[in-house]
């Protein structure tokens, strides 16, 4: 009986000593404030105090500086100067210099073309150009040639107070109906209109069409001529007449006279033949020599014209070249 007293009384002892030790409290601790954080990343770049986003105006791309390298065009068919001119954004006086050119309506297609770099533009604004005053188109003839060639010649008329350049001429042929079945364009035989005075054309369909019933011609383009230019119009003729004349062919001869203050070189020399109904029957370009020509200066000049259908009955001449340019290195 006390032995099992004593074993109940163990039993008892045991297990008060287990709820000890599971009760016991942990140690107490500080507690600490957790603060989730999201992954951290490299810190952001300082702005600056005025952080408030703007909108941002790209800085223009700086454009190249020429480089001075001219350009090779070929000619094509169907080019003329002052479209090639407009191509490039280059004038026809600077084609012609850079090339050489004496007559730049001799045009050859595949004929190479040096087309030099454009003149930088000035800072100034520009001043408006007026518009040029309505030229007109004189004495229009179409004429037939051998073997199966159609010629248009006249003349464009300046009626206005200032020279005109840059111009071009349009030649339509329209059948009955009136609707067009060819169209040529071609410039003056001279760079430079003056006031006042008419400068002749030539226009050769190189593939007329077999018949037209009418046609009609308009001057599509001109611009004042710039003060700046170096076109020379002080050129005189004097002392011309006639020294032999056939049934379709006449030698006419006079003097060239630089009456400006400036040297000139590649002066070009036009001779206009009107028949009896003051139409443009004969024209023909020459290059007068010799290559620079200074002041009060004259060269003798000898031109032929020839005409199929009327006659020349009146001649005309005019002359323009271009002003001699100081040199980099002349004092």
């Amino acid at each position: 009986m006390i032995r099992h007293l004593w074993a109940v009384m163990l039993t008892i002892a045991v297990m008060l000593t287990g709820c000890d030790q599971a009760t016991v409290p942990a140690p107490k601790e500080t507690p600490v404030t957790i603060v989730p954080t999201a992954t951290i990343a490299p810190p952001a770049p300082t702005l600056p105090a005025a952080a408030t986003p703007a909108l941002v105006t790209p800085l223009p791309s700086p454009t190249p500086a020429p480089t001075g390298t001219p350009i090779v065009y070929v000619v094509k068919r169907g080019d003329t100067l002052l479209a090639i001119a407009i191509r490039f954004g280059v004038t026809t006086e600077a084609i012609q210099l850079a090339n050489g050119m004496v007559d730049p309506r001799r045009l050859q297609i595949d004929q190479p073309l040096i087309i030099p770099s454009p003149e930088p533009e000035s800072e100034e604004p520009a001043t408006p150009t007026p518009t040029p005053p309505p030229l007109a188109v004189r004495g229009l003839r179409v004429e037939k040639t051998p073997p199966d060639t159609l010629w248009a010649m006249g003349e464009v008329f300046n009626p206005g107070t200032a020279p005109i350049s840059e111009v071009t001429v349009g030649i339509s042929l329209l059948d009955a109906q009136g609707s067009v079945v060819a169209t040529e364009t071609t410039p003056p035989q001279l760079d430079v209109i003056p006031p006042g005075r008419s400068v002749a054309f030539a226009l050769q369909f190189a593939q007329p069409p077999p018949s037209f019933a009418q046609y009609r011609a308009e001057v599509l383009s001109g611009a004042f001529t710039s003060s700046e230019t170096r076109y020379y119009l002080e050129l005189a003729i004097t002392d011309t007449r006639s020294l032999t004349a056939s049934s379709a062919l006449t030698r006419l001869s006079g003097s060239l006279h630089n009456t400006g203050a400036g040297d000139v070189e590649q002066v070009r020399l036009l001779a206009t033949g009107y028949d009896d109904q003051n139409r443009v029957a004969a024209l023909r370009q020459v290059g007068i020599s010799p290559a620079i020509l200074h002041p009060a200066e004259a060269v003798p000049f000898e031109v032929e014209l020839s005409w199929v259908g009327s006659p020349v009955v009146s001649t005309s001449f005019q002359a323009q070249g271009l002003r001699v340019m100081p040199t980099k290195d002349a004092r």
